[in-house]
């Protein structure tokens, strides 16, 4: 049954921050993960439409972007098919991982993709915790304007899509790997902004405001 009440107390997930190589910053080729459950509403076909587009307009710039994509799902066959054809060399599908796997490759990338779409039914019901996970360990953020993300994170702390489309993505791509932008400073004001409203400390203190009055605190 549905609790009758208006009072309401949003909680988009707690961050406890890592502490992060900052050596890692002068690494190259740029480290893109992409993880999670690998599905069309997660973004899968974007992310394979943007990566062949990426390819046939800047071939040329391959060799400055290595994606490296977890998870399951029924998309991630493709996604393997396209990591031994097209993206073989810079897009490496390793599915499946231990949590060792996946901390050690989340403590390596420069950048965490979310492409959640916006029109999808997940896209509008949900918020996308790999935000959350993807800050809390320091790095850039690219991600489509799903759910809250736009109200958490502006144009100084991530880069957003405009739209859930290939070009919008390949854009993106072009900058980062032509090193249009900072991408270590977006990923610290992120870090800062996310850990600002989801740190275990606010958290704990909004909620436990929320359970004696109603009210979250401000």
């Amino acid at each position: 049954a549905h609790v009758p009440t208006t009072k309401t107390f949003i909680c988009y997930g707690c961050t406890d921050l890592k502490d992060t190589d900052e050596k890692k910053w002068l690494k190259r080729p740029i480290e893109i993960l992409f993880g999670g459950s690998l599905l069309k509403e997660t973004g899968v076909q974007l992310l394979l439409d943007s990566l062949s587009l990426f390819a046939s307009r800047y071939p040329e710039l391959k060799q400055k972007l290595s994606f490296t994509v977890t998870g399951q799902g029924w998309m991630a066959e493709a996604l393997q098919h396209f990591s031994q054809e097209g993206g073989q060399g810079w897009v490496h599908f390793l599915g499946s991982v231990d949590h060792s796997a996946y901390i050690k490759e989340l403590s390596r990338a420069h950048i965490g993709l979310c492409l959640k779409l916006s029109t999808s039914e997940m896209g509008k019901t949900t918020f996308p915790s790999k935000i959350i996970e993807y800050a809390s360990y320091g790095l850039g953020i690219i991600s489509t304007r799903v759910s809250d993300v736009p109200l958490l994170l502006d144009e100084q702390s991530a880069l957003l899509l405009d739209k859930d489309t290939p070009e919008c993505l390949v854009e993106i791509l072009h900058k980062i790997a032509t090193e249009q932008v900072d991408i270590q400073s977006k990923a610290k004001r992120g870090q800062e902004k996310i850990n600002s409203i989801a740190n275990y400390a606010i958290v704990g203190k909004k909620l436990k405001q929320f359970l004696t009055d109603g009210n979250p605190c401000k």
